[in-house]
C-alpha cells in the first residue's frame, strides 16, 4: 500500500492521493464485520441457534398474548422470514431443481411448437385486467383518464425508444449478463445502459422533430415574439427596455453577419483592402496621419473633459508612463509593429469612452450587469436547498451566510451556464466572428484574437482548450500574447466570486471587455512579432463538436469545479492567516523601536504607491496608500484576497468612490505569482513543446498582464465618468 501511495504521489496531486488512500482504506476496512463473523462462526453452530430460536418464539408468543396490536408487526415479519426460509429450502433441493428443469424444458418446447399459446395467455390476462379496470370505472368514468395516461406513456416510450426493434436482442444480452455475473453486476449493467440510452432524451427528441421546424416554423415564432415585445413595450417600456435593446443588438449582429457572409461583400471587401494596402504602400504617410488625427482628437477630448478637474490628467500621465515603460523594457524595441499597437490602443480608448462616457453605453452595460447579477442570484436557491441554515441564516444577532457555502457555490452554478453556452456552440460562434472583427480593427492573428476574447468568458485555465490544436504552432510572440491575455483577463466563472466579495459588477464586466484589446497592445509592445504566423485564417477553425450529452455537460461542469471551490477556500484560509501573522510580526518589530502601525501590507503600499498615484488616486496619501496595498496583495497573493480587503474597506468607508472604482479595475485580472504556475502547467500539459519557451517569458508576460490591468484603471479615472459618482 505504501508503494502504491508513493507511486500515486509521483503521478498525481494531493487530490489524487486522497482518493487513492480513501479507496485503500475502504477496501481494507469495509468488510470488518464479515471478518469478525468468520472468526466467531465456528463457535455458533446448530446447538446455539436452536436455543435462541426457542427463546425468541417464546418471547413472541408472550408478547402476542400480552398486546397483540403492538406485537403484530413483529409476528408478521417473523412469519414472512419463515416462509422465505422454507421456500429457499425447497427450491434448493435436488428434487425440486430436477422437476423444475423438466417442466421448463417441456414448456419451452410447447411454446416453440405453439407460439400463439403464450401470446394468447398474456392477451387473456391483459384483457382480464382491462375488463376489471373498465368495470371498476363504470361509476367513475374519469378514472379511465388515468388508464389513458398509462397507455400514452407506454406508446411514448416505444416511439422514442433508442432501438424499438432491438428489444429481443437486449433481453438476450441481459440473459448473457445474468450468466456471467450476479445481481449487482446485472444492476450496474442495466443502470449503465439506461443512462446511456435515456440521459440525452431531449437531445434525441430535438433531432427527431427538428426536420419539421424549418423557416415555416421560425417565422411564426418571430412574429409572435416581436408582437409580444411590442405589447410589453407599450405596457411598461422601462421594464421591457432591456429585452428590446438585447433583441435589437442580436438583429444588428445577425444582419452584419449575413452581409459579411455574402459573396458580394467578400469580393468588395477584398478589392477595397487590396486598393487600400497598395495606396498605403505608395502613400505611407496617409494611414499614419489618419491615426495621428484620431489620437489627437482623443487627446483633445481628454483635456477638455479634465478642464474642471485637472487632477484627472494625472491618470492620463500614468497611461503614457506605462507605454514608455513597455517600450524601454521591450524584447525587441525596434521590431515593434506600431500599426498593430496604435490600432489596439485606439480601439481600447474608444471602447472605454463608449462604455464609461456615453450615457447609452453606460446604461446598456448597467442593465447587462443587472441581468448577470440576477442570473447569479439563482445559485443561492440551490445553496440554501443543500446547505440550509448555513447558506441562509435568519437576520438575527448579526448572523451572516458562510462564504464557502454561498458565494463560492455561485462558481459551480455559473460554470455550468458557461459550459452549456459552449456546448451549444454560442461561445465558439462569437469567438469565430471576433477573428474578422479584430483583424480589421487591429490586425492581430486569429489565435491571438480568439484567445483574448475567450479569456473573458472562460479564464486562463479553460481558454487554452479552445485553441489546443494550434498551441504547438504558435510563434514566440503569439505565445507571449496568449500568456499576457491569461494574466490580464478575469474568467466568467470567477465573476460571481468578485461580486460576492463586494466588487461592483458593472466595473468587473467592463474591465473584462477592456482587457482583451489592452492585453494585445501590451503583448505586442513587450514582445514584438519577428516571425511569420504559421496559422492562416482560412485554416483556423473552432471545434463545435462535443462528445458529452446535454445532461452530462451540465452535471460534469459543476462537479469539475468542486475542487476549485475548496482550493479557493483553502487558499483564503492559509493566506489570510499568514498575512495576519506577518502583520503581527512587523507590528512587534516596529513596536520594539517605538514605531507603531507597522505591517507586512505596508511594504506593498510603499512599493506600489507611485503606480497608484499615477492611476489618479491623488486626493490624499491615505487613499493612495490603501489602494497601493490592495495592488500589492493582488500581485503577491491573489485577487480574491485583494477584493476581500476592498470589500472591508468599503464597509468601513475608508475609500471614496473614485478610489473604489480605480481599485476594482486594477485588481481585475489573474496577474499574480500563483497564476504563473497555473499557466505553466496548463500550457505545458496541452503543448509540451512550448513549455520551455513559456517558462522563459513567463515573468515578462506577468508584468505585461499586470500593466494591462493598471492601464484599464488609469482609463477609468482619466477621461471618463464612472458607474459611481466620483468626487472632484
Amino acid at each position: 500500500m505504501n508503494e502504491n501511495e508513493e507511486e500515486g504521489s509521483k503521478n498525481g496531486g494531493v487530490w489524487d492521493q486522497t482518493l487513492m488512500i480513501t479507496k485503500g482504506t475502504f477496501e481494507n476496512n469495509a468488510n470488518i464485520f464479515q471478518r469478525i463473523f468468520q472468526k466467531i462462526s465456528p463457535f455458533f453452530g446448530l446447538t446455539a441457534i436452536l436455543p435462541f430460536l426457542l427463546v425468541y418464539h417464546g418471547y413472541l408468543i408472550a408478547a402476542g398474548i400480552h398486546n397483540y396490536q403492538k406485537a403484530a408487526p413483529l409476528i408478521y415479519v417473523t412469519l414472512f422470514f419463515w416462509v422465505c426460509f422454507i421456500l429457499n429450502f425447497l427450491v434448493g433441493t435436488e428434487n425440486f431443481k430436477r422437476v423444475f428443469k423438466d417442466l421448463a424444458t417441456k414448456l419451452d418446447n410447447f411454446a416453440k411448437r405453439r407460439a400463439f399459446v403464450p401470446i394468447t395467455f398474456k392477451l387473456a390476462i391483459a384483457g382480464g385486467l382491462l375488463a376489471y379496470t373498465i368495470i371498476e370505472a363504470i361509476h367513475q368514468p374519469t378514472r379511465l383518464i388515468g388508464f389513458g395516461g398509462y397507455v400514452f406513456y407506454l406508446a411514448f416510450m416505444v416511439v422514442f425508444s433508442h432501438r424499438p426493434r432491438k428489444t429481443k436482442k437486449m433481453n438476450e444480452n441481459e440473459e448473457e449478463g445474468s450468466k456471467n455475473g450476479g445481481v449487482w453486476d446485472q444492476t450496474l449493467m442495466i443502470t449503465k445502459g439506461t443512462f446511456e440510452n435515456n440521459a440525452n432524451i431531449f437531445q434525441r427528441i430535438f433531432q427527431k422533430i427538428s426536420p419539421f421546424f424549418g423557416l415555416t416554423a421560425i417565422l411564426p415564432f418571430l412574429l409572435v415574439y416581436h408582437g409580444y415585445l411590442i405589447a410589453a413595450g407599450i405596457h411598461n417600456y422601462q421594464k421591457a427596455a432591456p429585452l428590446i435593446y438585447v433583441t435589437l443588438f442580436f438583429w444588428v449582429c445577425f444582419i452584419l453577419n449575413f452581409l459579411v457572409g455574402t459573396e458580394n461583400f467578400k469580393r468588395v471587401f477584398k478589392d477595397l483592402a487590396t486598393k487600400l494596402d497598395n495606396f498605403a504602400k505608395r502613400r505611407a504617410f496617409v494611414p499614419i496621419t489618419f491615426k495621428l488625427a484620431i489620437a489627437g482628437g482623443l487627446l483633445a477630448y481628454t483635456i477638455i473633459e479634465a478642464i474642471h478637474q485637472p487632477t484627472r490628467l494625472i491618470g492620463f500621465g500614468g497611461y503614457v508612463f506605462y507605454l514608455a515603460f513597455m517600450v524601454v523594457f521591450s524584447h525587441r524595441p525596434r521590431k515593434i509593429n506600431w500599426n498593430i499597437v496604435t490600432s489596439a490602443l485606439i480601439f481600447h480608448y474608444c471602447l472605454a469612452i463608449i462604455i464609461l462616457q456615453w450615457s447609452t453605453g453606460r446604461w446598456f452595460f448597467e442593465q447587462l450587469s443587472k441581468l448577470i447579477v440576477g442570473l447569479l442570484e439563482y445559485a443561492q436557491v440551490g445553496a440554501k436547498f443543500v446547505f440550509g441554515f448555513i447558506a441562509g441564516p435568519p437576520n438575527i444577532c448579526d448572523l451572516a451566510p458562510v462564504f464557502i457555502f454561498t458565494s463560492l457555490q455561485t462558481l459551480i452554478y455559473f460554470s455550468a451556464v458557461v459550459a452549456l453556452l459552449f456546448y451549444f456552440g454560442i461561445i465558439q460562434v462569437a469567438l469565430k466572428k471576433s477573428t474578422w472583427f479584430m483583424k480589421v480593427l487591429i490586425g492581430t492573428t486569429p489565435v491571438e484574437s480568439v484567445y483574448s476574447w475567450a479569456c473573458t468568458f472562460l479564464g486562463q485555465s479553460e481558454a487554452p482548450l479552445v485553441i489546443r490544436p494550434y498551441l504547438e504552432k504558435l510563434t514566440d510572440s503569439e505565445l507571449f500574447a496568449v500568456l499576457t491575455s491569461g494574466f490580464s483577463c478575469t474568467g466568467g466563472t470567477v465573476f460571481a466570486a468578485y461580486v460576492a466579495l463586494g466588487a461592483c459588477p458593472e466595473s468587473i464586466l467592463t474591465a473584462s471587455l477592456l482587457s482583451a484589446p489592452m492585453s494585445l497592445a501590451c503583448s505586442k509592445l513587450m514582445y514584438p512579432e519577428e516571425e511569420e504566423t504559421r496559422i492562416k485564417e482560412d485554416d483556423f477553425e473552432l471545434d463545435h463538436e462535443n462528445d458529452k450529452g446535454f445532461f452530462d455537460t451540465l452535471c460534469s461542469a459543476g462537479v469539475a469545479l468542486v475542487p476549485t471551490v475548496f482550493a479557493i477556500g483553502a487558499t483564503l484560509v492559509v493566506v489570510m492567516s499568514l498575512l495576519a501573522l506577518l502583520d503581527e510580526v512587523f507590528f512587534y518589530i516596529g513596536d520594539l523601536i517605538g514605531y507603531d502601525g507597522w505591517s507586512f501590507q505596508m511594504l506593498f503600499g510603499y512599493a506600489f504607491f507611485p503606480l497608484a498615484y499615477m492611476m489618479g488616486i491623488t486626493r490624499n496619501s491615505e487613499q493612495t496608500l490603501l489602494v497601493a496595498q490592495l495592488m500589492g496583495s493582488k500581485t503577491a497573493v491573489n485577487e480574491f484576497v485583494a477584493y476581500d480587503k476592498l470589500g472591508q474597506l468599503q464597509k468601513d468607508a475608508k475609500l471614496d468612490p473614485k478610489s473604489v472604482l480605480v481599485a476594482t479595475y486594477a485588481l481585475c485580472g489573474f496577474s499574480n505569482f500563483g497564476s504563473m504556475g497555473i499557466q505553466m502547467e496548463v500550457i505545458g500539459g496541452l503543448a509540451p513543446g512550448k513549455k520551455t519557451a513559456a517558462s522563459k517569458v513567463m515573468l515578462r508576460a506577468l508584468c505585461a498582464g499586470a500593466i494591462a490591468c493598471f492601464m484599464n484603471a488609469t482609463v477609468s479615472s482619466s477621461p471618463t465618468r464612472s458607474f459611481v459618482t466620483v468626487p472632484a
